[in-house]
């Protein structure tokens, strides 16, 4: 693992500023969790909360996680603090997250996965021990490198290495190697007033339909992720015309500038919306009353899996059992190539990648299964 030099002098100075520290675990009062990378991948290690607060039932969590996805995990962590960092990714917004957290004075910073700005915000954290990745993996795919969890200032309870595993064990690891019981928690949405308050505001204004409905969100943060466009299309005419279910896509603003040219295809189906948000707590509100999402390898299709609604996944450069949301009614379509799982930014067969294997008909035979197995139950009678 090549170390960038900067982040080398930090583990450096951490390591030795803590040699003679010592955080014990009955005086462990305030941890800060820190995992700035994308949505996916934040949703993922909520489950392990659970962990630290039995380790330390006193302590108060706070979390520090990308400005854009606060609001939404504050509804999905029940009593931790949620701190937004804007523009992690930038040297300027780094330095303001380092403030902030120092602010906490925390006895305990731990880094949930091995990327970089969290490793060099734990480090700089200020924290009397700090824990967990702080040497950064390789690439932008980070389960693809073996990565120590390390702690500087509290003993290691055991040797943990993460690499080529699901992606929620990263932060399981970091916990357990602190001595941590392996306890998960569901995550549930405890305060639903803003959801509910989205919700009704975007069915008096006709943005969804009055019923349930399928959500299809057709993107992902990386080409090679994405199932083609016009499939997807293809793919809610079907729904619509054949089942008829009513169909919303989901997207970004930047996203919708991309759907923006097929919605007059739909002009003949009533029934058919186009929801382009930013706001991650109106995304929530159109996924959690919907009866099926079906999407690409994304941030909202783990987020529709935490709020309980059925998910059909359509993986290609990634295998689902490295990143998949981890529940029973996910239904997963991965049709491995040689060279899968790869970085996903550059592909040996730009003409014809992975996610091409995977045909309008056997999504629409997936969907039509799970509408049927997830059907209202007041239909069902009838």
């Amino acid at each position: 693992m090549n170390e960038h030099p900067w982040l080398w002098l930090l583990r450096t100075w951490a390591r030795w500023s803590r040699r003679f520290r010592s955080a014990h675990g009955d005086q462990t009062r305030t941890i800060v969790l820190i995992e700035l990378t994308r949505l996916g991948d934040t949703l993922a290690m909520l489950p392990s909360i659970a962990m630290p607060r039995n380790r330390w039932p006193l302590a108060k969590l706070h979390i520090v996680v990308d400005a854009d996805y606060a609001p939404l995990i504050r509804l999905l962590a029940p009593g931790a603090e949620v701190h937004g960092v804007a523009r992690s990714q930038t040297i300027a917004g780094l330095w303001q997250a380092v403030r902030g957290v120092r602010r906490l004075k925390a006895d305990l910073a731990c880094s949930l996965s091995p990327a970089r700005r969290n490793a060099a915000l734990t480090l700089c954290s200020g924290a009397r021990a700090v824990a967990g990745y702080l040497t950064a993996a390789d690439g932008p795919i980070h389960y693809l490198a073996r990565t120590p969890v390390e702690s500087f200032g509290i003993a290691s309870q055991s040797s943990e290495i993460y690499g080529r595993e699901h992606i929620a064990e990263r932060s399981i690891k970091v916990w357990r190697a602190l001595g941590a019981r392996d306890t998960r928690a569901q995550t549930s949405v405890c305060e639903q007033k803003a959801l509910d308050r989205a919700s009704e505001c975007l069915k008096q204004t006709g943005r969804v339909p009055q019923g349930r409905y399928v959500v299809i969100h057709p993107f992902a943060s990386w080409k090679y992720k994405r199932w083609a466009l016009p499939r997807f299309i293809a793919l809610a005419w079907r729904i619509g015309a054949e089942l008829g279910c009513p169909v919303v896509f989901l997207s970004n603003a930047i996203e919708g500038r991309e759907l923006a040219p097929f919605q007059r295809r739909f002009e003949k189906l009533p029934t058919m919306r186009f929801v382009s948000t930013d706001d991650l707590i109106e995304m929530a509100a159109v996924i959690r009353n919907a009866r099926l999402f079906i999407g690409n390898d994304s941030g909202p299709l783990h987020l529709a899996a935490a709020l309980a609604v059925p998910v059909l996944g359509l993986y290609g450069p990634a295998d689902p059992a490295l990143t998949a949301p981890v529940r029973v009614s996910a239904t997963l379509i991965y049709k491995a190539a040689e060279c899968s799982p790869c970085s996903q930014q550059v592909c040996v067969r730009p003409a014809d990648h992975c996610l091409n294997r995977t045909s309008v008909r056997e999504v629409f035979a997936a969907a039509g299964e799970l509408l049927q197995r997830f059907a209202p139950k007041e239909a069902a009678t009838v």
